[in-house]
């Protein structure tokens, strides 16, 4: 795999682990009914799979847009062709780290193709 592949894998990690956790949650919470102790927790902890699976979606849907500005080429990207991340404070200013190669990059040096 290319390393843009991989650009594309490391954006999808959350969504990933969210459904992971969700179906997690979905494997224990049979076992738990029939505590005593956990009822009122459980009446809440039943949303949470849910909940999970639509901030997997959403996540999803946001990083299947920003790779998608990126091919057309209205985002931001490095050097090496790679879609930048999120804005950081650095020591020298504000910054962003290419996510294809991992090179941080200055707010001065953006580039859009």
């Amino acid at each position: 795999m290319d390393r843009f592949t991989w650009m594309a894998i490391r954006m999808m990690l959350p969504a990933m682990f969210l459904i992971g956790g969700g179906i997690v949650i979905t494997s224990i919470l049979p076992d738990s009914t029939s505590n005593p102790l956990l009822a009122g927790v459980m009446e809440l902890v039943r949303w949470l799979p849910p909940l999970l699976a639509l901030a997997a979606a959403l996540w999803s849907l946001w990083v299947g847009f920003r790779l998608w500005q990126w091919h057309r080429g209205n985002a931001l990207v490095c050097k090496c062709d790679g879609l930048l991340g999120w804005e950081r404070e650095g020591r020298s200013g504000p910054f962003r780290r290419c996510l294809a190669c991992g090179r941080p990059t200055a707010q001065r040096h953006y580039a859009t193709w």
